[in-house]
């Protein structure tokens, strides 16, 4: 193996983070950058892995450091701004760590650079964290009509208990068990 090969490291780390074997992941995304600091996509994905997973992520062969994974989407933004990936994964990383302000900014900057589903619903995460049920609502709804899903509109109906909104909720409900009949998560 060439040991100054970035794009053999780049693409094993990759690989290995595709196979979630995160912690070889990080090794060799980790080389990759020793190669060439200034890469986008290494930036990126140790941002995403060391701070930015889902909390369902099972992390146990590595060490999550969420101030790393911030450095490293930072460094992200400053080699391309136009991205809408760092922001978004920025703003994963505060959520993760409570730090709801600056999940809220940072994602809604991501939203700016690209609407999608992912951004939608993280946004509607935030607001329901922050205890902002009708803009979390809203939120889900955007979601909902690029990804109509069980998990966003039990989200979506959560916020319509909050907000006290219940006959709203159980007619959503309702509707919800007829779109998903087979989810044990709605009302029969």
């Amino acid at each position: 193996i060439n040991e100054n090969n970035f794009f053999l490291y780049y693409e094993l780390g990759a690989a290995c983070k595709a196979l979630k074997q995160y912690k070889k992941a990080i090794k060799y995304l980790s080389k990759a950058l020793e190669l060439d600091s200034e890469d986008y996509y290494s930036n990126l994905q140790l941002g995403i892995i060391l701070g930015a997973l889902d909390s369902n992520t099972n992390t146990s062969d590595f060490k999550v450091d969420h101030e790393k994974s911030i450095q490293y989407l930072n460094k992200a933004i400053g080699i391309n701004s136009g991205d809408a990936l760092p922001y978004f994964y920025l703003g994963k990383a505060y959520l993760n760590i409570g730090r709801l302000q600056d999940a809220l900014n940072y994602t809604e900057k991501a939203l700016e650079i690209e609407d999608d589903y992912a951004t939608f619903r993280q946004l509607g995460d935030i607001y329901f964290e922050l205890k902002d049920y009708l803009n979390s609502a809203e939120q889900y709804q955007h979601a909902l009509m690029l990804n109509d899903n069980r998990t966003t509109r039990l989200s979506l109906a959560n916020c319509l208990v909050y907000l006290r909104e219940f006959d709203k909720a159980i007619t959503f409900l309702k509707e919800s068990s007829k779109i998903y009949p087979q989810s044990a998560l709605f009302l029969n």
